[in-house]
């Protein structure tokens, strides 16, 4: 276990793409390198026992309720997309990367070790999802309106994310534009740095490549944050 690292760029509030929008998006990262796809695997000699199970044949992978995932498509189409879950949380791990020759998508790099590696993430849900994080002065989301009416949704596995009502059903606000609720969104980029931590005093951000990419596909403003966790 121990500490880990996560750098995650998200819209604040309901802003959600389109299924369409999220699959061109996937083929960009690929274009550009940031995921890999089986081909490119394959001709970089990356065993298969080097990625999670999940993803060792596509090399991308979904997240199911609890610990578990599965083999998702290494460039999802926007009909599979549509046909998951509420909530979707797709992973693309790279491994190895300054080895094969791959770029870190968070510079500056964090404290390098051998077999530095990343996994790309997209969020994608019809509910809110909050940020959390072990720092201990974060910023908490009370998981109620104020009106008093809670908003957190049933979850239906203990280690399931919180999910989060857009709306109030008693009252109709919007529990993002509360300051509890600063953090809460439907759609994010995340970079799972696992234990490669930043170097203490510098401030990470993504690769300038990576933001050009991101704002070819989505015209909003993003907000990053690190998670430690």
């Amino acid at each position: 276990m121990g500490v880990e690292y996560k750098h995650m760029t998200f819209v604040r509030g309901r802003y959600r793409p389109s299924a369409e929008r999220i699959a061109r998006f996937a083929r960009a990262l690929a274009d550009e390198g940031w995921i890999a796809s089986p081909k490119t695997l394959r001709e970089k000699k990356v065993p298969p026992s080097r990625l999670p199970k999940a993803a060792s044949r596509t090399g991308a992978m979904v997240h199911l309720p609890g610990p578990k995932w599965e083999p998702a498509p290494f460039a999802p189409t926007a009909e599979w997309l549509r046909s998951q879950k509420p909530h979707l949380k797709l992973s693309w791990p790279m491994v190895d990367v300054l080895e094969h020759g791959w770029r870190f998508p968070i510079e500056p790099l964090p404290y390098l070790r051998k077999g530095l590696s990343y996994e790309l993430e997209i969020h994608w849900s019809r509910h809110y999802l909050d940020v959390v994080s072990n720092v201990e002065d974060w910023p908490v989301f009370s998981g109620r309106c104020v009106c008093g009416t809670a908003l957190a949704l049933p979850r239906k596995h203990i280690l399931a994310p919180s999910f989060y009502r857009t709306t109030c059903p008693r009252c109709g606000e919007d529990p993002a534009t509360f300051e509890s609720g600063q953090l809460l969104h439907r759609f994010a980029i995340a970079i799972d740095c696992g234990k490669n931590l930043p170097e203490e005093g510098t401030l990470p951000s993504f690769d300038a490549s990576l933001r050009g990419v991101r704002n070819h596909f989505f015209s909003a403003k993003f907000t990053q944050v690190g998670i430690i966790c």
